[in-house]
């Protein structure tokens, strides 16, 4: 068995990975937890995952954080926002097949971008906060 976090990770993954016109934005494999040296730009990594209980009387639950980052060498914003926006998009109908789990809410809490003058990188940041409840599998 897996964290509900991760369990939901892996469903976002699946989700995003299997649309055409996100991973034709994207170079190479796309996503990654940690990127090879090598990685060429732009890509889409997962960054920190958190889980709280959020469990009621009836229902046991958690709720998570979960933080993708969009990296770009490209100058000027326009490439990481265009991606932002794709995820966000492609995630309002999120549908996820989670063993043992019901996703209840899926919200982008928080965006941002910032340059990383030194690496000369543009950096997309992207919150989600999802509620997620345990169910009974056959």
């Amino acid at each position: 068995m897996t964290t509900p976090a991760f369990a939901l990770q892996k469903a976002i993954y699946q989700w995003l990975s299997s649309d055409a016109s996100l991973m034709a934005m994207l170079s190479g494999p796309g996503f990654y937890d940690a990127p090879s040296p090598g990685a060429r730009f732009p890509y889409v990594t997962f960054g920190r995952a958190s889980g709280f209980d959020w469990s009621s009387g009836m229902e046991r639950g958690q709720e998570i954080f979960l933080t993708l980052q969009v990296w770009s060498n490209r100058r000027g914003r326009r490439e990481t926002a265009t991606v932002m926006k794709t995820i966000e998009t492609r995630l309002r109908d999120f549908t996820p097949q989670m063993d043992g789990l019901r996703l209840i809410l899926l919200d982008c809490e928080l965006q941002e971008i910032k340059h990383d003058s030194e690496a000369a990188l543009y950096r997309g940041t992207a919150r989600y906060r999802a509620l997620v409840e345990e169910v009974e599998t056959a």
